[in-house]
């Protein structure tokens, strides 16, 4: 994990991080996702998307009961944020507060909220 953390520690400026080396992390991250929503029942259909800026883009579909990882579809919530925000949310250098700060929450406010409470990495 250390070489993770050189990556962030790069110089460059600090709203930034430096993608594609980074990036099948960033895709192991989101996997959290269905995980992150279990709470937030919605009905068979609901889309939640998350777009990292040129990090990509992931989605996740609720069946009414579970939510899990999708392709695509027209979201309820959108949730936008920049590469480093997401990797710092994921693994807590940030606060869900400071992350919420940080992204563009658009749609269901509930779920996109929810999608700002991710957690991939416990130490």
């Amino acid at each position: 994990m250390e070489i993770f953390g050189t990556v962030l520690d790069l110089p460059h400026r600090a709203d930034e991080l430096v993608v594609d080396p980074v990036r099948p992390v960033l895709d192991a991250f989101m996997r959290a996702l269905p995980h992150t929503l279990r709470d937030v029942v919605r009905p068979e259909g609901t889309v939640v998307r998350v777009v990292l800026h040129d990090g990509g883009t992931w989605h996740a579909r609720s069946d009414g009961q579970l939510w899990r990882m999708a392709t695509g579809g027209e979201p309820a919530a959108s949730v936008t944020m920049r590469p480093g925000d997401f990797w710092r949310l994921a693994t807590r250098g940030i606060s869900v507060d400071e992350a919420r700060r940080r992204a563009d929450l658009d749609g269901d406010r509930e779920l996109a909220e929810a999608v700002t409470t991710l957690l991939a990495v416990v130490a």
